[in-house]
This record gives structure tokens, sequence and C-alpha cells, in this order.
């Protein structure tokens, strides 16, 4: 086999394969086989086309040249020293000619090389079944299983779980051997592929390069509450390491796409973090405007290179940060194909008997249209982790499943949890209650009680301080089983009913 070897000076920085964003070393080329060489000098396999982008002078971003090291088919062996001073130079080839280490100006006309990085990410993606169904016979529901203490499950387990919602967003090694029976059990299942996009664990506290993590105000690595480091959002190499991690699980598992962790502002809290996180731009605190921009930027990039594969954000919150006209969380769906709001209609510490304003809860409904009449989907979350009677939190169960009626055209899905250590896997007969098809959209009634009807039942709100009765017009059954021709809705209550 005949052998090229490329050789930079020994002067070099670490490098960043174009597309991976992993921090790599001095000898890594990035093709569509990439491999890792641990030693700089290290001989290793690339194919034609494989593309290398190395940092700029000053620590910038790496983006300042890249090289493309091709070869005439098959495997070439190559060692490659990056040099630190890219103005411009030579390297040498096999047999002692040189060849060019493109400056900055030179990428723009070498634009052709990034093909060779793009195709590998792309053609990966191809085994993906992606697409939420388009209507469900009873409430469309979601999980999120990296939320349970338990992370090994049996098939027969896992069988039941895809019986049970719609949609679970987990960790791949949860189910990856069970995907095809779970599509068997249910073939409108949407797996999401978890990934933290905004955090990484202790162990990676010094894998990456120092820009890509968040810095305080002094400096520092900025960390959450739990002991895992922050990234900067606004990191080009950070963004596309997010990309890359969600297209390689997505291969490796049979996934339907990616659920994108911690795009909201939860990080911007002090409560939160160990210190507020400076926005490399400005050199001040990050703004929740920027942050939401930079959040949503780093979501649409992923996208960007999922190809067919669902991406789904977490990070929307509730209507009032939906709708907020500074800084609103529904940016985070621009190129994306859904998102999560965690504080719909109430937030997980809100005390049992604090309820929002009506004008307040309501924006939390017209978030599910607005975002449906985009062609997005929302995970709906909420949650009583606070002290309350059984019959608090079924009460606030039923409120949150009737308001989330309202909203969707059975587009989105729902979720309810009534303490933290209950289990997020754990099923409810609520959930399998069938209402049918919207007839219209959801209307405020003369007594101020906002009512949808559907195929097979109907659904009424009351989100005000008073207490109404309301005609159904015919006989319906409740939740727990009792007929109803009229219901007595006290303050911040809901029915959901079916036909009788």
């Amino acid at each position: 086999m005949h052998h090229n070897t490329y050789t930079l000076k020994r002067e070099y920085l670490r490098a960043t394969a174009l597309g991976s964003g992993h921090e790599l070393q001095p000898t890594d080329v990035f093709g569509p086989e990439p491999r890792i060489a641990q030693a700089e000098r290290a001989d290793m396999s690339h194919e034609k086309g494989s593309v290398l982008v190395v940092p700029s002078p000053d620590g910038a971003e790496p983006v300042a040249g890249l090289i493309e090291l091709s070869s005439r088919g098959g495997f070439r062996t190559c060692r490659a020293l990056i040099k630190r001073n890219l103005t411009g130079g030579t390297g040498y080839g096999a047999r002692g000619r040189r060849f060019p280490v493109p400056t900055r100006r030179m990428i723009v006309r070498s634009a052709t090389s990034l093909v060779a990085a793009l195709v590998w990410a792309m053609s990966i993606l191809g085994t993906a079944t992606a697409g939420f169904p388009s209507t469900a016979s009873d409430l469309p529901n979601w999980t999120a299983e990296q939320g349970s203490s338990d992370q090994s499950f049996t098939a027969t387990e896992a069988v039941a779980h895809a019986q049970r919602f719609d949609v679970i967003s987990a960790h791949i090694d949860a189910y990856k051997t069970y995907v095809g029976a779970m599509r068997t059990a249910n073939p409108d299942l949407v797996l999401l592929a978890y990934v933290n996009a905004m955090f990484v664990p202790p162990i990676q506290s010094n894998q990456f390069y120092s820009w890509w993590y968040a810095k305080d105000a002094n400096g520092n690595k900025v960390q959450s509450r739990y002991g895992n480091y922050m990234m900067n959002a606004a990191s080009v190499g950070w963004r596309n390491y997010v990309r890359d991690l969600c297209v390689s699980r997505v291969q490796a598992s049979g996934f339907d796409g990616c659920y994108l962790d911690m795009l909201g502002v939860a990080p911007l809290l002090f409560s939160y973090v160990t210190s507020p996180p400076i926005n490399p731009a400005t050199g001040k605190v990050w703004t929740a405007a920027d942050y939401l921009r930079a959040t949503s930027a780093l979501a649409a990039n992923v996208k960007s290179g999922a190809g067919s594969a669902l991406v789904v954000g977490n990070g929307l919150r509730s209507g009032v940060d939906y709708f907020d006209p500074a800084a609103p969380s529904g940016q985070i769906l621009n190129g994306i194909d859904g998102a999560s709001a965690e504080a719909f209609v109430r937030g997980v510490t809100q005390p049992i008997n604090t309820y929002r304003s009506e004008t307040d809860w309501k924006k939390d409904v017209d978030l599910i249209v607005n975002a449906e009449a985009r062609g997005k989907a929302v995970l709906t979350v909420t949650k009583t982790w606070v002290a309350g009677t059984a019959a608090q939190k079924d009460s606030w169960h039923q409120y949150a499943m009737a308001s989330f009626l309202l909203g969707t055209s059975m587009k989105s899905y729902f979720f309810f949890s009534d303490s933290e250590s209950s289990d997020p896997l754990a099923d409810h007969p609520w959930w399998h209650v069938d209402v049918g098809q919207p007839v219209a959209a959801y209307a405020k009634n003369a007594a101020g009680v906002y009512v949808r009807t559907f195929t097979n039942g109907k659904v009424l709100v009351n989100p005000s301080d008073t207490t109404h009765t309301v005609s159904l017009g015919g006989t319906y059954v409740d939740l727990y089983g009792n007929t109803k021709t009229s219901v007595t809705l006290g303050p911040h209550t809901g029915a959901v009913l079916t036909k009788a």
C-alpha cells in the first residue's frame, strides 16, 4: 500500500474536527470514518475528502484555516501537526512535495472541502423514523425516562412503557435493545435520545476547549448546583459538538430524534449555578434575551445536521415566558420540531393553593395553540412537588389536563407528576380517557367558563376565583365515573367528560 505522509511544522495547537466539535488531538482527521489518534505523531487512517479545521492564533473559534487531506481512493495513512502561526505557510507531503496551509481568505474559496464532513453527518441518519403521530385515540401523553431512578428495564417493562406513552425521551441505553419490540407494541411511538445541551458532568470539566465553557466575571468555570459544568451557548464548537452528539445517539439507538435539555433561562438564576455566567460578546452577565437567542441558535444548528430526525428542546417553561415581549421562550421552537413547557399552568414549587391569574393561565393554553399553528409539538409538564392532599393534587391534575385539552388539536403531549418521588414511567387511568377529536376551538361562555367540545366528550375550565355551574346539554361521564348533565366548577378547577 502506498502511504502519503503530510507533516506540518512541529509547533501546533489542538485541533477540532469540522462537524465533530469534540476536543481532538493534533493528529485527528475528520471524515466519513473519523478516528482518534492519541499520540502527537500517531499514524491515523482517513478517507478521501477528510477535512481538518484548526484554531486561529488568537485562540478564537477554530475557523481560521482548513486543510483537506485527500487521496485517490482507499485509505491513506497520515501524520498532521498544526502550525501555530496560520497566516499561511507550507506543509510537506510525500516525497518532499509541498502544499499550502490555507489562510482565512482561502477558506471562502475552499467551500467545497466542507462537503466531505457534512455528508458523513447527514448520511448516518437514514434509519430514523421521524415524525409525530398526527392524532391520538386518547389523551396524547409523554414522559421523560431520564428522570427515573431505574435506568435498567426488561423487555416486558420496555414494551409496557411503549404501550403507555406516545412520546418518551430517554437515555439511549435504557431502551436501545428493545426498540423493535417497543415499535411493534406501539407503531406510533416516538423515542427521543436525551442530550444535555448546556451542561457536562465533572468528568468532562477539562475535556474541551476553555472557551467552550461558561465563565463568570472572574474567569472561573460556572457549575450547577448538581456539580455539572455549564457550557458557552455562543460557542460554535460547542454547538457543533451537541449537534454531533445528537446525530450519534440517534444512529446508535434507532431512536426518532433528540431531546435537548436546558435550553431555557434556568442557568441564569443564581440559585441554580455557582455564579452568573458572562456573555463573551458583551463581557456582562447574560441577559435572558441574548441567552435565549444563543440557545435557540444552538438548537437550530442541531436540527440543521439532524436531517429528518426530530429535535425537541426543553425551555419554553410557561405561557408567560413563551409570549414575553422582551425575551420570548417561544423562539426556542424556531428551526426545531417541538419543545417542552415544564411549568404548564403552575410552577413546580408553587404552593398548592396558589393559582395563576386568568390572564396568565390563558397564555399557557394559547402557548399550545400558537405552537401547533407553527407546526410544532408542545410537551407539557405539570408538577405538584409540594405539600398537599391527594384530593388537592387530583384537582390540579384534572385542571392541567383540561387546560391542555382546551389548547391542543391532539398534536401535543401531556404529563403530570404529583411528587418528586413519583415514578415518571407509571401509568394513570385518566390518560386513557378518549374524548375524541376537537370539534372547534375553545371558547369562553357567558358564565366565564372556558369550554371545548370534542367528538366524544367535553372539556371545561374555570380559571376564575368564583364558582360556576354549567349545563352540559347532554349526558356525560366524569373522570371518576359519575354521570353528569351539568357540572359545578369551583375556582381554578377543570372537568374532562366523555359521552355517556
